[in-house]
């Protein structure tokens, strides 16, 4: 891998390019706490993000992503979460689109290297 490649993996969040260049220093920890399922959601109302995010490093960022699992045709970009009570949250709507989602949250810490979770979620009509 040359270096052009490596940067470029440190820019775009590749945890295993990140790990190559700088493998002296531990990825941040991310555990997705909500949503679990879709018992409390559906595509009609804002999705609550929650993720708890642990580091030997201070964390300098924390983002959600959410894509349409099916047909990819659907992808919110990362969005910046907020540190409240000790986790990071978000908020995030469909636009009324029913279906499977895969929900990833990315923290970054001050050595430049990120840490993920994600999961899947399903989003029914409305309830």
């Amino acid at each position: 891998m040359d270096w052009e490649t490596k940067k470029r993996s440190l820019e775009t969040g590749d945890e295993n390019g990140a790990q190559f260049v700088a493998p002296q220093y531990t990825k941040p920890t991310v555990s997705i706490s909500s949503p679990t399922d879709s018992s409390s959601h559906n595509a009609y109302t804002y999705v609550t993000i929650t993720a708890s995010v642990s580091s030997g490093y201070s964390i300098s960022n924390v983002k959600y992503k959410v894509t349409s699992r099916d047909d990819f045709t659907y992808d919110s970009g990362f969005v910046t979460m907020s540190l409240s009570g000790g986790s990071y949250t978000g908020s995030w709507y469909t636009g009324s689109r029913e279906g499977y989602f895969y929900v990833t949250v990315r923290a970054k810490h001050s050595q430049g290297i990120y840490g993920y979770d994600w999961h899947t979620i399903y989003l029914p009509g409305p309830i």
